[in-house]
């Protein structure tokens, strides 16, 4: 996607690692040297985070140009550029024991067909107990009070300014403005995306034969509450 090959030079200073993330695999998927696989990677901060924490990671992303940054960071683990639609194809079934896909990727996928074409694979691909675990924002309460700017993301390095654009199809436009601060460059981006709610992403589970379905608020497994921004929902095959 040209949306995230413009900003990947700049990409680890707007989303950093996250430790909270590792956390909260581990909570799930405790065994050591477990084989996880990681889609849209990105840059490869989470990957590199639960490498280090024992598992054996395998890393998808859409875009080369993350891909290409995620390899050069590091090489103990097994990036590729793939279509998340793919993976059935491009796996094993029941290969993985954990499956997690963080950082709104999901909603890049705009068909709920689709989705549930995704999570079937998914679900074949896992083994049995196996862990998927996905993390969008509450679009809930994002579409439904109409909340069209998100947190401002600012440090030393950059501004990542956020908003939402929303559509008659239902669909919103995720309208970005990137500054860095030390190149007095701006980068303006937008993109479509599918704001499914949490309880059709459920349903969608269900289907694809999930069980042990929980909706979380925040990494820290805190409950859902109507005003979170953040949405983790996990199932077990």
């Amino acid at each position: 996607m040209d949306f995230y090959a413009s900003i990947s030079k700049h990409y680890d200073f707007i989303f950093p690692f996250s430790p909270a993330q590792v956390e909260f695999v581990k909570k799930y998927i405790p065994q050591e040297g477990a084989k996880i696989l990681d889609i849209g990677c990105g840059t490869g901060n989470l990957s590199t985070g639960l490498n280090d924490a024992g598992y054996t990671v395998e890393a998808i992303d859409f875009d080369s140009k993350m891909i290409e940054k995620a390899i050069a960071k590091n090489k103990n683990i097994h990036f590729q550029q793939m279509d998340m639609l793919n993976i059935a194809n491009n796996f094993k079934t029941d290969y993985f024991d954990g499956i997690v896909t963080f950082g709104n990727t999901l909603v890049h996928i705009l068909d709920n067909k689709d989705i549930e074409k995704f999570l079937l694979s998914a679900h074949q691909t896992l083994k049995k107990g196996g862990i998927i675990a996905i993390q969008i924002l509450n679009y809930q309460n994002i579409v439904d009070n109409k909340i069209d700017t998100l947190p401002l993301i600012e440090n030393e390095e950059i501004k990542f300014e956020r908003k939402y654009q929303f559509r008659k199809d239902k669909h919103v436009d995720f309208i970005t403005s990137l500054t860095i601060k030390n190149e007095n460059q701006t980068i303006k981006n937008s993109i479509e995306l599918n704001p499914i709610y949490g309880d059709t992403l459920k349903i969608l589970l269900k289907k694809a034969g999930f069980t042990q379905i929980k909706v979380y608020g925040n990494f820290k497994m805190d409950l859902l509450k109507r005003d979170s921004i953040p949405l983790i929902i996990k199932g077990v095959k």
